[in-house]
């Protein structure tokens, strides 16, 4: 895999499966960094409650979005997308289908994005989860990551390229293919 991250132009959109059964611990979901700002997605569980947070890292929390006690669970997988609507400078994250919007977030477009799923240079926490039906795209290109590695530290998208890769991997796979998930610490795509 490259070390240069690709351009995303208009709309850069982050989609995946997460399984959260932390209820002890704060921790970052996924950083994206451009030239400018970093944003991250994090996840907090505070006083008997567990929320989504979008943050523009160092400067200001842009959504805080509660999470219903119910969906906390390994069993349960929680839908999300995030939409970066690069053109009109504002964020959409879509939580099984529900959308929470902000706007005001510095985002350039074009963008050479680097995407950090849970820790990475500036942050180490992270919560106890799950991760399934990864992809990234814009309005032109799609890269999709099964995670569906059964050993290793490489990420393989959907070609079969290699495109990441993972630190601390523990393989959710035991030969069924319906189980294609992987519990992860840190996953870079590039």
């Amino acid at each position: 895999s490259s070390d240069l991250a690709p351009d995303f132009k208009d709309h850069l959109v982050v989609n995946f499966d997460i399984s959260l059964w932390d209820t002890k611990d704060l921790g970052y979901i996924f950083n994206l960094t451009g030239k400018n700002n970093s944003y991250s997605l994090s996840y907090l569980y505070f006083d008997n409650k567990a929320y989504l947070n979008f943050n523009i890292d160092s400067k200001s929390n842009k959504l805080k979005i509660l999470l219903p006690k119910s969906q906390i669970s390994k069993q349960n997988w929680i839908k999300i997308k995030v939409d970066f609507d690069l053109e009109h400078d504002k964020i959409i994250v879509n939580v099984d289908g529900q959308p929470y919007t902000a706007s005001g977030l510095g985002l350039e477009n074009p963008v050479a994005a680097k995407l950090i799923f849970g820790k990475n240079q500036f942050y180490t926490e992270v919560p106890e989860m799950s991760i399934r039906n990864l992809s990234v795209s814009d309005n032109s290109k799609s890269y999709s990551f099964p995670l569906n590695e059964w050993k290793g530290d490489i990420v393989h998208d959907a070609a079969g390229d290699e495109t990441g890769t993972v630190e601390n991997p523990v393989w959710l796979i035991n030969g069924r293919s319906e189980e294609h998930t992987s519990e992860l610490h840190h996953i870079t795509i590039s």
